[in-house]
């Protein structure tokens, strides 16, 4: 018995000899503990410190030191609107260079499907009509215009793109009015058109933010008693297009579009090859009062 015991405990011994020490020496055992106490002090000052602070905020005034969310979120938009405006410029060179689908979307859109939505909201008569095209391209929508009778000194159009605004420029009668600028920045003055055509243009803002923008402004711009017209492919539908072109299009249908233009009647027609939506102000409780006679 005594034997396996001392078997035992040789075996144990062994065994200890070969692991590591579990315990702290006791230099390190008092920088720990040094540690500590410091991080405690750290703690206690901090403490002691928020009443100071929270005495003088009162005294300079809160807003002064305490973040305004809706400052941050408009900064954030504002970031997010930059960004987006880079990016349609790359992706419009690119475009041009590689595809031509901005330009060649344009012409898809029927020119009698155009003409029987004006008809219908009675622009009949177009020599007194003010026209923008948000999104121009190559200014061939403008010149159906001129066509249809619309004077060229009422008819304008908008591009980011310089050498596309260039290229309208350049190919139509003098006397039509040319904008360099983005589509959520028009720099007109308010209910200043009575049509607003935009073919292709709003499917390509891909920032939401951007987008609601480009709305409002084309909604500012438009006289109380005029219309938008807009045409962009389905939604969903950019799946089908090729790998860059469906990274840069976004299809609407009628609740992105409702989004756009919000607390606005829209009547959104589905077609074979895009969606078309003719876009009207809501009209004020008064003016449908007087309209119905009551």
């Amino acid at each position: 018995m005594k034997g396996q015991l001392a078997e035992l405990l040789g075996h144990i011994r062994k065994e200890a000899a070969g692991l590591n020490s579990v315990l702290w020496s006791q230099e390190e055992l008092m920088e720990t503990q040094y540690k500590v106490s410091r991080f405690h002090q750290i703690i206690k000052a901090m403490m002691n410190q928020i009443p100071i602070n929270l005495y003088w905020y009162q005294q300079f005034g809160w807003k002064k030191f305490v973040p305004n969310p809706e400052k941050i979120a408009e900064q954030e938009k504002k970031e997010a609107i930059h960004e987006e405006t880079r990016r349609l410029k790359e992706w419009m060179e690119v475009d041009l260079s590689l595809f031509g689908f901005y330009l060649s979307f344009k012409k898809l859109v029927n020119q009698e499907t155009i003409m029987q939505k004006l008809g219908a909201c009675g622009f009949r008569d177009l020599k007194r009509t003010h026209v923008l095209d948000v999104g121009c391209g190559d200014g061939w929508w403008l010149s159906k215009f001129l066509d249809w009778g619309a004077m060229p000194e009422r008819l304008t159009g908008t591009e980011f793109s310089k050498s596309i605004l260039d290229l309208a420029r350049n190919s139509s009668p003098p006397g039509m009015n040319w904008l360099e600028t983005y589509p959520n920045e028009l720099p007109v003055g308010d209910n200043r058109f009575d049509i607003i055509v935009s073919f292709g243009m709003l499917m390509h803002i891909l920032d939401e933010f951007m987008l609601r923008q480009t709305g409002r402004e084309m909604l500012r711009v438009l006289s109380d008693d005029g219309i938008i017209i807009a045409a962009n492919l389905h939604k969903d539908a950019e799946k089908q297009l090729e790998p860059f072109l469906s990274y840069t299009t976004k299809g609407l249908g009628l609740t992105e579009l409702m989004e756009t233009f919000p607390d606005c009647q829209i009547e959104f027609e589905e077609l074979p090859q895009y969606g078309m939506a003719v876009i009207r102000k809501q009209k004020t409780k008064r003016k449908e009062i007087r309209s119905n006679g009551t």
